[in-house]
């Protein structure tokens, strides 16, 4: 390994990210939220279906660049990264969403989610899943606002 790089079996990601001024990973869903909570841009290499979607998620949100892996070259890369720490829109997009991101409380919205696919005895029926799980039966997509009598018949 070059002498600016290291192995290891566990990195602590957050105290990584505290210092990071960019970030090269493979678009998995955990990492890409710490860095934003770390207002760390990114550049994704996705290599799954879910990595590729958050990547092209991260582009359109403006916190980072992708890089299909058939595209990728040392080049590329270098310019992708580069690109990512020099822009201020990028900066900007950061701070809002990990601003954002810092307004939640997971546990009380998951907390929410589950009553409320509890009291709808449909996960699939139940408000706030829309955006969580994304589709419903036969793949059409599932709204928030969308109630028992407005789907499918049960």
């Amino acid at each position: 390994l070059p002498r600016n790089f290291f192995c290891s079996p566990l990195v602590p990601r957050g105290e990584v990210l505290a210092r990071a001024s960019a970030m090269v990973f493979h678009g998995g869903n955990a990492t890409m939220y710490q860095a934003i909570q770390h207002r760390v841009p990114m550049v994704a290499v996705p290599g799954h279906f879910d990595h590729d979607l958050n990547a092209r998620a991260l582009t359109r949100a403006g916190v980072g660049r992708h890089i299909l892996p058939y595209d990728l070259t040392a080049a590329g890369l270098r310019q992708a990264v580069a690109a990512v720490i020099d822009d201020p829109a990028i900066e900007a997009n950061l701070q809002r969403l990990s601003n954002s991101l810092a307004a939640t409380d997971p546990p009380d919205s998951a907390a929410r989610i589950v009553a409320a696919a509890a009291a709808a005895r449909d996960p699939r029926r139940a408000r706030g899943f829309g955006g969580m799980l994304g589709h419903g039966r036969g793949g059409a997509p599932w709204r928030a606002d969308r109630t028992a009598t407005q789907g499918d018949a049960t």
